[in-house]
């Protein structure tokens, strides 16, 4: 079924049953049209239509990954100058989920390693950022050093999770600089 973007914020704001949500992700991940202004969505200027649209996005992408490849690179552009933590919780999570060729850029590399640093960042996207970095050193393993330097940066004023994650892809990135 094709969507307006009036229909599309209809749902965002009068359906908010998050039950109802993977539904109609499922619904919207094939149609094109419906993906398009659900990002464009991500942007409105009611915070709670750009992340739940943002929500919805990230479960549509759940759905069907291949379908967002065009989003990957207007995602990492996006990526520094989103502040809404919502917004950026679900942008790194469909970062992390992506194929490791997709996120190559020097640009989301950076803007991971200073939301790592910062105090302020959300967990959930502290835990995606160490994600995608560690991802990123299979293919570039030059990153090592520069993310064991971030990662026992994060140890000692991280959330226990954050410490404990940060821990666990330390000693993968030993294991992965022997070979």
């Amino acid at each position: 079924m094709q969507y307006t973007k009036q229909q599309i914020k209809d749902v965002l704001t009068g359906r908010w049953i998050s039950g109802s949500f993977p539904d109609f992700a499922k619904e919207i991940c094939h149609n094109a049209e419906c993906l398009k202004i659900l990002f464009e969505l991500n942007n409105d200027e009611d915070p709670k239509i750009a992340w739940r649209s943002a929500y919805l996005f990230d479960m549509a992408h759940e759905n069907d990954p291949s379908l967002f490849t065009e989003y990957i690179p207007k995602i990492i552009n996006l990526l520094a100058r989103t502040t809404n933590k919502s917004i950026q919780r679900h942008y790194v999570r469909i970062l992390a989920m992506s194929k490791t060729d997709a996120v190559a850029d020097g640009r989301l590399v950076d803007v991971c390693i200073n939301w790592l640093l910062k105090e302020d960042t959300p967990i959930a996207v502290k835990a995606h950022c160490m994600q995608i970095l560690y991802k990123l050193t299979q293919p570039y393993p030059e990153l090592i050093p520069e993310v064991e330097i971030v990662l026992n940066e994060v140890i000692p004023n991280g959330s226990k999770g954050v410490a404990n994650r940060a821990k666990k892809l330390l000693k993968e990135l030993k294991k992965q600089s022997k070979i």
